[in-house]
This record gives C-alpha cells, structure tokens and sequence, in this order.
C-alpha cells in the first residue's frame, strides 16, 4: 500500500504523505493535444508541436499509471524488485519496453489476467514507448531519413585495378522516413488510444463503474 504516514521514534520529525496522482492528468492533456494536432494541417509547426505533446504526455500516462498502481499491488519488500526489474521481474527478451513489462506483471498480479492474451495491446504500448525513446534520447544519426542507393559501380582502370565510382544523383533504390515524420495526428492518435486502453482494461477487471471515463472515448 501507498506510505500515508512514517515515523521514527528517535526525536525526528513524522510525515504524512498526501498523494496526487497524475494519471488522469496525463490522460486528459494526451487527449486535449490529439484532438489539436487532427484540426491542423501536417505542415504546420504547431501540428508537430501538438502530435509531439500527445504522444509524451500518453507515455507518461502509462508509465504513471504503471509506478502509481505499483505501490497497491506489489509488496512493499518486493517494490525496489519490480522497479529495477530484479529477480522474479526480470524482463524476458520477448518485451521490448520495460513498461511493457512492468505493467503486464501488474495486470498478472493483482487480477492473474496475462497482457500477453492481448497481443495487439502489447505491442502498442511497445511501440509507444520506443517513440517515446527515440523523441526524448534524440540521436541524429539515428533518427535520419535514408536514402538507399545503387551499389557504387567497379570500373577497370587502365594499368590494372578497379575505380570504385559513387553516383549520387541516381535514383533512390528505397526510402526509410525520418523520425520527425512518426509524429504526426495518426501517432499522436494511437498513443493516446493506447493509454486510454490500458486503463480501460484495468478498470474493466476491477469492475469499476461503467462510466468511469465517460469523458475518455477512442479517437
């Protein structure tokens, strides 16, 4: 459970903790910034702008979501375990994002309900959070476009030996996107459906009222 109050009896002071979760929160201002960047065309720097928001602020949704329900589900002494994902919170290769990972083992411990009986849902939040890396650990080379070219041609030289001859106004062979054009309304979108997934099915188990999140549909 969540530490509401702690004290020492060593002449120190108490505290008593009061929590504010910001869930709902993140999972309003995702939805708010989604809704913005559909009303804009793809070439404005505002669309960029609202898509990035959206999708940051529903990683955060869920990996808040994630810690905030961490603390009512996993035994305090195991708390440090699953936060470090030590011993029997090891992630398995299969999961790509550690939230991934963290948020399945909450959904098997507090309900037995196995995230992986979803595998669409799984692999949404994994995509959403290695968007999330990639935005927040930018890297230049990383996140550029590429343009995939001939291989350079081999021309004998008079005396013998090759001239290797690199063309660069041939034709790109294929095209892979930069990162920059991932963040768009469609992302921004699926982000924000995914958060908004994650928490419906936990609600859904917890047979919490029907309405909720009335105010959050799917985009």
């Amino acid at each position: 459970m969540p530490i509401v109050f702690s004290a020492k009896l060593d002449g120190s002071e108490a505290i008593r903790h009061y929590h504010i979760s910001l869930v709902a929160f993140y999972l309003r201002e995702a939805r708010r910034h989604a809704l913005a960047c559909a009303s804009m065309p793809k070439g404005e720097e505002s669309h960029f702008s609202e898509s990035l928001l959206a999708i940051l602020l529903s990683a955060l949704c869920v990996e808040a979501f994630s810690n905030e329900m961490a603390e009512s589900v996993i035994a305090e002494p195991e708390l440090p375990d699953f936060l470090k994902m030590r011993r029997r919170f090891k992630k398995p290769s299969a999961y790509r994002s550690s939230v991934t990972w963290k948020t399945a083992c909450l959904f098997d411990t507090k309900f037995s309900h196995a995230l992986d009986s979803d595998a669409l849902l799984v692999s949404r939040i994994d995509s959403l959070f290695e968007l999330r890396n990639a935005l927040v650990h930018y890297n230049l080379t990383a996140s550029a476009g590429r343009m995939h070219l001939p291989a350079p041609a081999q021309i004998p030289v008079e005396g013998g030996g090759m001239m290797t001859v690199i063309d660069f106004e041939q034709a790109a062979t294929r095209v892979e996107k930069p990162l920059i054009s991932m963040v768009d309304a469609n992302s921004a979108r699926e982000s924000y459906n995914t958060s908004l997934a994650v928490i419906k099915l936990w609600n859904r188990l917890a047979n919490a009222p029907a309405g909720a999140l009335s105010a959050h549909q799917e985009l």
